[in-house]
């Protein structure tokens, strides 16, 4: 069961006590079914009798073949029928499918969709929000920048719908809500790391001791050190994003604050990072991950701070996340040195930036870990 789902569900046989219809997708002269190809296709049939004929779409979710196939039967985009609820995921689901996010953002509302599937926007009130972003909080230890961003997501998918459909969307109580939330602590602005892997303490070679004999986690630690992605921009990977020829990475919507819904960039890749790609993408290939697409066996970027938490738990290490790892690789390339052309060789901020996506010096400075003290020797 769902994390926030299952909190959901706990409060709803405490307090609410009543179940409600799912949302089944079933239109009167329309059908949804899932191809092989992993894409949803709408079909409907329209028409007198003796004369009906059919016109089908292919979408990439089923929330949009739904409107397309409300669209088509009914003239418009509201999906609801008497007899249906407005559910929470069905809101999330449809403002992801029209609006255009960067990937964190994109990942993020699709795990609260999947916390609160199938709970009715009209039984949404404060005590739901604060019960679900508590249970995500304690049991996947995000950091209060994080969870904000849930919450705030939330909000915005909610308010949003209630305006372009005019219906009662009760996002006023996720604000509510926040205000709770910001007096205990759990969501607040973010506050910058700069933790980063003890050598003294061979931190690095205790987690993949401690890693489970399946090694996709192992592979993914590795993966964010070599390539400084973020959670969310490894769990997004796909086998057509690695580029071997030139060691190369594609990156869709990648979070750039200057820019809504991110940008797609290409990303230099090190050999060690192409090998374990390429025993990721065998074994993808193999067990048909998200039908032969996805490169990791991942429902969603908890998957892997899940996985994460409990083998640095296992190894006895404290207070290091997922992202910290990020850090560690940005910071690790500012400390490579190579001799070329009788030069010691260092990376810049441009060669950086490349590879974290970093847009300023700002935004890169306390990776550098410079400090006025180390600056002396070279007057």
């Amino acid at each position: 069961m769902r994390l926030g789902h299952f909190w959901a569900t706990l409060y709803r046989r405490r307090v609410v006590a009543q179940e409600w219809p799912r949302e089944s997708g079933d239109f009167k002269m329309a059908q949804i079914s899932r191809r092989s190809n992993g894409k949803w296709k709408a079909r409907v049939r329209s028409g007198s009798q003796g004369s009906a004929k059919d016109k089908s779409k292919d979408f990439d979710s089923k929330v949009a073949a739904q409107q397309w196939a409300y669209q088509q039967e009914y003239g418009t985009s509201v999906i609801l029928k008497k007899d249906e609820v407005l559910t929470v995921d069905y809101v999330i689901r449809q403002f992801i499918d029209s609006t255009t996010l960067d990937q964190p953002k994109k990942s993020s509302l699709e795990q609260t969709a999947a916390d609160f599937e199938d709970y009715p926007v009209a039984k949404l009130d404060e005590a739901v929000v604060l019960v679900w972003l508590r249970g995500v909080v304690k049991f996947t230890k995000i950091e209060p920048s994080t969870a904000q961003k849930r919450i705030d997501y939330l909000k915005q998918a909610l308010e949003l719908y209630g305006i372009e459909h005019g219906v009662q969307t009760n996002y006023g109580v996720v604000s509510e809500a926040k205000k709770v939330l910001e007096k205990e602590g759990l969501v607040g602005a973010s506050n910058e790391r700069d933790r980063r892997l003890n050598v003294e303490e061979n931190e690095e070679q205790r987690l993949y001791e401690h890693c489970p004999p399946n090694p996709w986690i192992a592979d993914a630690i590795e993966i964010a050190l070599l390539t400084c992605k973020r959670v969310s921009e490894i769990h997004g990977e796909q086998i057509s994003y690695i580029n071997f020829k030139d060691s190369t990475c594609f990156i869709p919507s990648r979070k750039n604050p200057k820019k809504k819904g991110g940008t797609d960039e290409i990303i230099p890749v090190p050999p060690r990072a192409l090998e374990i790609y390429e025993k990721r993408i065998h074994i993808a290939r193999k067990k048909s991950y998200k039908y032969g697409k996805q490169l990791w066996p991942l429902k969603n970027a908890y998957s892997i701070s899940d996985r994460f938490a409990k083998v640095r738990k296992s190894a006895g290490i404290e207070d290091l996340h997922f992202h910290d790892l990020r850090h560690e690789g940005i910071s690790r390339l500012f400390e490579i040195e190579k001799i070329k052309d009788g030069y010691i060789r260092k990376w810049t901020i441009p060669e950086v930036a490349k590879v974290s996506g970093h847009k300023t010096w700002k935004m890169l400075e306390r990776y550098t870990q410079l400090k006025p003290k180390d600056l002396v020797d070279l007057f």
